[in-house]
């Protein structure tokens, strides 16, 4: 994500005031380190890790805009590109400015440099390779996840708050079966449905869950006790239903 991140500001900065050359090395200095991370994984399992970051990117965006429409038709959003989609975006950008005449050598220079932590220029043909097998399974699912747990724990009560937790529990277990990248994509996805209950929170004053979702007063053992797999398995929905 990094990785991502760091494109998108050297793009956004082609039409700024900073030497681009100059911004180019000094983003591949920053992004270098989580490159040399990833260069230590097994090609099948970099492939992979690619593939969540993706998947988390993406579908966390639509999950925050679907909640906030869905409760709030009136708030208006503006669907992003995010992870392969915005990468392959990028690599137009990038192959114009290498092979146009218009380009200064520093620059070209600079962007031969941060390419070649990438494998060399050839690395441009990998979003758009990467996109054609991006993840798309259980998003759905994982709102309906966010939206169930967190109406479990406003349930006032104690009995069937219980109750409905062992229903999300066998959610969770759906979860577990896809191994620990599925728990890892989901555990990501906790941060856009966060998002979303922000955005209603502020702009639309309609928020259906109160901040923190799981106010003190009901934080009963039993309920810890019940809710104590869901933290331990997905650690972000500690801070989605204990905090403000």
């Amino acid at each position: 994500m990094s990785v991502s991140l760091g494109l998108t500001r050297i793009v956004s900065n082609m039409y700024g005031d900073e030497p681009q050359a100059e911004y180019i090395r000094k983003i591949t200095q920053e992004i270098r380190p989580a490159i040399v991370r990833l260069r230590t994984l097994p090609p099948e399992q970099l492939q992979q890790v690619c593939l969540l970051a993706d998947a988390i990117l993406w579908q966390r965006d639509w999950i925050e805009v679907t909640y906030c429409t869905e409760i709030n038709p009136d708030i208006a959003f503006e669907w992003m590109d995010y992870g392969f989609e915005l990468l392959d975006c990028y690599t137009d950008s990038i192959r114009k400015r290498l092979h146009s005449q218009a380009t200064p050598v520093t620059e070209k220079a600079a962007w031969l440099e941060l390419l070649q932590e990438f494998g060399g220029e050839a690395a441009l043909e990998l979003p758009g390779k990467l996109l054609q097998q991006r993840w798309a399974k259980d998003y759905k699912t994982a709102l309906g996840f966010f939206k169930e747990i967190c109406a479990a724990a406003t349930e006032p009560n104690e009995a069937a708050c219980l109750a409905k937790l062992r229903e999300q529990a066998e959610v969770l277990e759906y979860f577990r079966q896809g191994g620990e990248m599925e728990l890892l994509r989901i555990n990501g996805l906790v941060e856009g449905f966060r998002e979303a209950l922000s955005t209603l929170t502020t702009l639309a004053k309609n928020s259906p869950f109160p901040r923190p979702v799981l106010p003190e007063q009901h934080r009963t053992a039993a309920r810890m006790a019940a809710l104590e797999p869901f933290f331990t398995a997905l650690p972000e929905l500690r801070n989605l239903l204990l905090e403000k």
